[in-house]
C-alpha cells in the first residue's frame, strides 16, 4: 500500500486529471469552511480572484468597476476581506446545487460551472443584491447600485476561475481523506 505523502498527492492528482469528481466527492461545499485555516485560505483565494478579475477590466466599464472598487476599499481597510468572509457561507449555500450538478454530471466543476456561468451568476448575486438593499451606508449601498447593471456579465466571466478555486479546495480535502484512509490512525 502506497503510504508517502507525495503517492497520495500523485494518486489523487492522477485521478483529478481524469475528472473522477463522482468518485470520492465532497458530500457538501460547506466542508470547505469547516477548518478555519482553510476558510482563511479560501478568502484570500477570493480576494486574489477578485483583484485579478478587476483589474483585467478595461474600458470606460473597466475603468467605472476600478474607480467602484477603490471607493469601496479605501472606504474602509479590511472592508472588502471581511465581507468576502461575511458573506462566504452564503456563497457557499448558493452555488452548492450547481457544484451538486457538476458532480453528478461527471464533468470537472470548471466545465460545468461555466456551461452554467449565468446560473451561478444569478445565484451570487442573489446574496449580494439582498445585502446591499438592507445597507445602511450610502456610500456602499451607492457604489453597489451603480456597478450591479454589469454586475452580471462580471460575474460571468468571473465563474471559471471561482471554478477553480472550488476544484483547487476540493481537490485539497480529497488528498486529505487520500491520506488519512492510507495512514489509519
Amino acid at each position: 500500500m502506497l503510504t508517502s505523502p507525495f503517492a497520495t498527492r500523485c494518486l489523487v492528482f492522477i485521478d483529478a486529471l481524469t475528472f473522477k469528481w463522482h468518485e470520492r466527492p465532497m458530500t457538501s461545499l460547506s466542508e470547505l469552511l469547516q477548518d478555519e485555516t482553510k476558510k482563511a485560505a479560501i478568502v484570500q483565494d477570493c480576494l486574489a480572484l477578485i483583484e485579478e478579475e478587476v483589474a483585467g477590466k478595461t474600458g470606460l466599464s473597466g475603468m467605472a468597476i476600478k474607480a467602484g472598487y477603490k471607493t469601496v476599499k479605501s472606504f474602509r481597510p479590511g472592508f472588502v476581506n471581511n465581507v468576502v468572509r461575511d458573506l462566504l457561507p452564503s456563497f457557499i449555500t448558493a452555488v452548492e446545487p450547481t457544484y451538486q450538478a457538476s458532480l453528478a454530471s461527471g464533468t470537472s466543476v470548471e466545465v460545468y460551472f461555466s456551461e452554467h456561468s449565468s446560473d451561478v451568476a444569478n445565484a451570487l448575486l442573489s446574496i449580494t443584491d439582498a445585502k446591499a438593499e438592507v445597507s445602511s451606508n450610502r456610500v456602499i449601498k451607492g457604489a453597489y447600485k451603480k456597478l450591479r447593471g454589469a454586475a452580471k456579465k462580471n460575474v460571468e466571466t468571473a465563474v471559471p476561475g471561482l471554478a477553480r478555486l472550488i476544484e483547487a479546495h476540493s481537490l485539497s480535502i480529497r488528498e486529505e481523506r487520500a491520506a488519512s484512509s492510507s495512514n489509519p490512525a
